[in-house]
């Protein structure tokens, strides 16, 4: 699987949620260490939580938005971009 992001909107997201990237995120997924996925209303992003270490906690639920790209990687692969990221306490 190959996992892509935009760079700025990392740079951002790591001001706004200090300790936390798309590189850990990405890290998570490629692990299989995710606890379940959903469609949001946009059909073609999807949803899945990861647990990273977060505001003094080992493990918070993170939310991250990511589309699956139609066309596989030059190896074969499975590519995902991730939109976005957030930490959300409705989910502890």
């Amino acid at each position: 699987m190959e996992i892509s992001w935009n760079n700025e909107k990392d740079e951002a997201k790591q001001r706004q949620f200090p300790g936390l990237s798309f590189e850990l995120v990405a890290t998570e997924i490629l692990e299989g260490r995710f606890t379940y996925g959903f469609k949001k209303s946009n059909k073609s992003e999807k949803v899945i939580i990861v647990e990273l270490p977060w505001n003094g906690e080992r493990k918070y639920p993170i939310q991250v938005a990511f589309v699956i790209d139609k066309e596989l990687s030059e190896s074969g692969e499975i590519r995902i971009f991730l939109k976005t990221f957030f930490p959300n306490r409705y989910l502890k």
